[in-house]
């Protein structure tokens, strides 16, 4: 019977899809935490694995990982493993596209909301008492209504996003991506710049890209500085397509900026990180596809990635590596 490692709890709606199989979940509560050393020494007795996020599948771990045929990611983003080493020695990866677009744009809207009209230090204020009368000049925010938004990544996910925002507060809509977005222009009239570009003209910027060698610290030193003293700037995509040290740097300077924050570097990011003391900076603990609906069909994609899998069937979400 083959053996399958799920490395943190996930919906129970579908595990049943697992039960010809010798399954283990492992439950930090019980079992203690997986870390990196624990998850190498028990990898090779494994012959499937769902892993997530902030699982490390580098090639240390994988070599270990004798008899592992086939990693089911519970994300889109594959980062955490070694691509290259799974492609050479014929480790299949599947993962969850699609089913997280709705949801993570969702949250990248949640969190614009929240920034510019300055609900998370309102509401703190109502809760520890400070409230005692009305404030003409409490809590002042910014109006969304026809703001200039840039996308930085216009897939799925950046598109949803740009629709939102486009129906709920007429925002113009600009975007940077490697190919032509015809359909998204023509759907929400968005205009396509250079970075640069882009960055010197809008209100908010919302990260969409994933993580490669070309965007990460894609905003650093020298791309902050082309940015409006006031903007806006919302990532849900990965915590290292900014460069942490200079986004700190220049929300200091700029106290009208604001970041919204679902992604750091790392994760989690220590309650001492000096971003937790910057007022004009929120963040969340990467919940970016916390909605039932998502998780729930995360979970059917790969407990049926690894049943069609070892039943020889044709699967639906593969990567090409």
């Amino acid at each position: 019977m083959k053996k399958i490692l799920i490395t943190k709890p996930i919906l129970s709606d579908y595990k049943s899809l697992l039960n010809c199989f010798n399954v283990k979940i492992w439950d930090e509560d019980s079992d203690g935490i997986l870390d990196y050393q624990r998850l190498k020494e028990i990898i090779p007795e494994y012959d499937g694995i769902i892993s997530m996020l902030s699982n490390k599948l580098d090639r240390e771990l994988l070599s270990q990982a004798k008899n592992l045929k086939i990693i089911a990611q519970y994300a889109v983003g594959v980062n955490n493993i070694d691509l290259e080493y799974c492609r050479d020695n014929n480790i299949t990866i599947c993962h969850t596209p699609d089913v997280l677009t709705k949801a993570t744009a969702e949250t990248a809207f949640c969190l614009l909301t929240n920034i510019a009209r300055n609900i998370q230090p309102a509401a703190a204020n109502a809760r520890s008492g400070q409230w005692k009368d009305w404030e003409p000049l409490g809590f002042l925010g910014k109006s969304m209504f026809e703001l200039k938004l840039g996308i930085i990544g216009a897939g799925r996910i950046g598109q949803e996003f740009a629709t939102l925002c486009k129906n709920a507060f007429n925002m113009e809509i600009f975007y940077y991506s490697r190919t032509d977005k015809v359909q998204f222009e023509y759907q929400v009239g968005a205009k396509k710049l250079s970075l640069d570009e882009l960055l010197k003209t809008v209100d908010v910027v919302s990260l969409h890209c994933p993580l490669t060698d070309e965007t990460k610290n894609l905003l650093n030193d020298r791309t902050f500085s082309l940015l409006r003293d006031d903007v806006m700037i919302i990532n849900t995509a990965r915590g290292e397509v900014i460069d942490q040290k200079a986004l700190l740097k220049f929300l200091k300077n700029n106290s009208r900026a604001k970041a919204g924050l679902d992604v750091t570097t790392p994760e989690p990011l220590s309650p001492q990180h000096e971003l937790f003391n910057v007022k004009n900076c929120l963040i969340l603990p990467h919940i970016g596809s916390a909605t039932y609906e998502a998780r729930s069909e995360m979970s059917q994609i790969v407990c049926n990635s690894l049943l069609k899998f070892f039943n020889n069937e044709e699967l639906k979400y593969i990567l090409d590596t």
